[in-house]
């Protein structure tokens, strides 16, 4: 649709639209103040949760390269998805919640810094 200003247009119709504090696009939360703290701790959850699996895999003594294959596959992901669109408007706190959940993950597979 064109709007100019030699005539007037009517737009189609637009319902009402809802407003919340946050939703989810794409596996982002997006809150309305556009800060990332409730994306921060959505991912944090869902690291924690999957740094427990890493645990019980340690605790049935499942090989290390299998470990690794686990934390490359299903833990970094979660860690670093669409990094590039969120990390660069983290506060400092933020930041090193992140880093601290990094961090414990490496204490579960001590040779993970090579990686």
């Amino acid at each position: 649709m064109v709007i100019t200003s030699s005539r007037a247009v009517s737009l189609p119709f637009i319902p009402n639209i809802e407003r919340v504090e946050t939703f989810e696009l794409l596996g982002v939360i997006v809150s309305n103040d556009l800060k990332w703290n409730s994306h921060i701790a959505y991912v944090m959850h869902k690291a924690n949760s999957r740094r427990h699996l890493l645990r019980q895999l340690k605790r049935a003594e499942v090989p290390q390269d299998d470990i690794l294959h686990f934390y490359i596959s299903i833990i970094r992901p979660v860690l670093e998805y669409v990094v590039a669109v969120w990390h660069t408007g983290l506060t400092a706190d933020l930041s090193d919640k992140l880093s601290h959940t990094k961090t414990r993950t490496s204490y579960n597979i001590r040779w993970l810094q090579f990686y």
